[in-house]
């Protein structure tokens, strides 16, 4: 048994170090994409109370043929625009949110594998070396 905690141990704090990694880059990505996967986040984190996040597409002067750019807007009830609130610690926000999904979604069933893999191979060891 002693074995099989010399081995999982690193493995665990390897695998959690990727997934970490991995998890951050992910969470960059998804936060700067959030607009068009989770506007309710958005408007919750950066938008005025009573306003909602409004997006839209347009193709700017100094866009390419067929590039567009997106908007995001705050716009009231009467259909004023809003400037966005706390947009650093938002955007913050969306990415600690993000990274931590990413992470535990990435590290929870790797390391599951790890385990059991683990397992199966400290007990095939020990059967092998105590067998006649």
């Amino acid at each position: 048994m002693k074995n099989f905690f010399l081995v999982q141990v690193p493995l665990q704090l390897v695998l959690l170090g990727v997934a970490a990694v991995v998890g951050l880059f992910l969470g960059f990505l998804l936060a700067f994409t959030a607009p068009l996967h989770s506007p309710g986040w958005v408007e919750e984190l950066m938008c005025p109370p009573g306003t909602q996040l409004e997006s839209e597409w347009y193709r700017a002067t100094y866009n390419e043929p067929g590039e567009q750019t997106l908007s995001v807007t705050c716009v009231d009830a009467q259909g004023f625009s809003a400037p966005l609130i706390n947009e650093d610690g938002g955007m913050l926000t969306l990415i600690g949110r993000y990274s931590l999904i990413c992470v535990s979604g990435a590290f929870c069933p790797l390391s599951l594998l790890v385990l059991i893999l683990g397992m199966f191979f400290v007990r095939r060891g020990s059967a092998s070396t105590t067998a006649p």
